[in-house]
């Protein structure tokens, strides 16, 4: 099962594009039995600055089974959660955690914590193959479920 354990954003500046500190591995801060490999995230910091120049943004790392899988960022607006940024690492790729957290955030949506869930995709090809199939239908600029 897919948990989200918050972080701060400027650990995650830190420690994915500026990679202060000459990380290969490392843990998360609040429990160090969650480990991560660095350089297996291909994200560029371009592809996230415009959820990093949002305060209200909440990072969070996509774990299980003590391994740190991906990185998300998403915002609660009072009725809808806007998922700003989401990245699987290259490694666990191709194996479902995409859709496993993609499920989780759907289900919070199913559950009426939120009317409606909101994306952003930049990449229109991954809308297409990736979300779509998930329910998400497009409504201008966004994808809604």
């Amino acid at each position: 099962m897919i948990t989200l354990k918050p972080t701060k954003r400027d650990i995650i500046f830190d420690r994915f594009f500026e990679k202060k500190n000459n990380y290969e591995y490392f843990y998360y801060e609040e429990d160090p039995t969650v480990e991560c490999d660095i350089e297996l995230f291909g994200y560029s910091k371009f592809a996230c600055d415009a959820a990093y120049e949002d305060s209200e943004v909440q990072w969070n790392y996509i774990v299980k089974d003590h391994k740190i899988l991906g990185i998300t960022a998403i915002k609660n607006d009072g009725n809808n959660l806007k998922i700003k940024f989401l990245e699987i690492n290259s490694k666990f790729r191709g194996h479902g955690f995409g859709s496993e957290t993609m499920e989780y955030f759907k289900s919070l949506k199913d559950n009426n914590q939120y009317k409606a869930i909101l994306l952003y995709p930049k990449d229109k090809e991954v809308a297409e193959y990736f979300y779509k199939p998930l329910g998400f239908k497009e409504n201008g600029k966004e994808l809604i479920y």
